[in-house]
């Protein structure tokens, strides 16, 4: 940009290097947005699935009046 108002071939070179490079940064950085929504999505399906887990096994599960952790059902403990 030499500024005397008019857009000579280096100058419209410049312009199209510059915007060729903002493309390609955009097109990684929607890379790297997308990695990070799949690892969000697989994270709370994680949690989801723990939670599941855990509803299951309280279900099996009963404190005596001590607090300790016994089988639904019987006497064993629950290691």
């Amino acid at each position: 940009a030499d500024g005397d108002g008019f857009i000579d071939e280096s100058e419209l070179a410049m312009a199209l290097n510059a915007l060729r490079a903002s493309r390609k940064q955009n097109r990684s950085l929607t890379k790297v947005v997308g990695g990070l929504a799949l690892s969000i999505l697989l994270l709370v399906g994680a949690v989801f699935g723990t939670s599941i887990a855990a509803a299951h096994l309280a279900k099996d599960t009963v404190l005596d009046e001590q607090g300790v952790l016994h089988a639904r059902g019987t006497k064993s403990l629950v290691k």
